[in-house]
């Protein structure tokens, strides 16, 4: 007779208990990180848009040439910072109909103080287009702690168009 040995019982729950106790262990971890990972990206982006509450520009009215035109191929834009944060960085986004032109403007050297003006001219580069074709210019503003789309500023010109500056 052939005499065959097994694991014992007790041998065996006490393998299959640490087994799961293992496994749970590496699940908790894996979940542990995913959680904490999450809630930095949350305070994150809690802490951008509450510092993008404080950035706030402003472009003066077309009374006060707040945006007008040099010539067909080149405007002038005025940018107020109201806010209570400096701006380091502007994107102008201009818009002729269904095209855009997409520009940026880094301050990083000389930054958008709060309360103060700045002046931005900008020389149009789609092809074929000239100042009359502008139907809307947006303006975003970058602060330290990233962009504030939120708190972006667009002028639309009036019928007449620009305003020779």
């Amino acid at each position: 007779m052939v005499n065959k040995k097994g694991v014992s019982p007790i041998i065996s729950t006490v393998l299959l208990v640490a087994f799961v106790i293992v496994i749970s262990v590496m699940v908790l971890a894996w979940i542990r990180s995913g959680i904490e990972a999450q809630q930095e990206r949350a305070t994150e982006q809690i802490t951008s848009a509450t510092e993008c509450y404080l950035a706030d520009i402003s472009i003066p009215p077309a009374s006060e040439k707040g945006v007008c035109k040099v010539n067909d191929n080149q405007i002038k834009l005025v940018v107020d910072n109201d806010g209570k944060k400096e701006i380091l960085k502007l994107t102008v986004r201009i818009l002729y109909g269904q095209e855009i032109e997409v520009s940026e403007e880094d301050l990083t050297t000389d930054p958008l103080e709060t309360f103060n003006r700045k002046i931005l001219t900008r020389t149009l580069s789609t092809s074929g287009k000239t100042a009359a074709d502008i139907t809307s210019i947006e303006i975003i503003p970058h602060i330290i702690e990233g962009t504030c789309p939120d708190n972006s500023e667009r002028f639309k010109p009036s019928t007449t168009g620009l305003l020779l500056c």
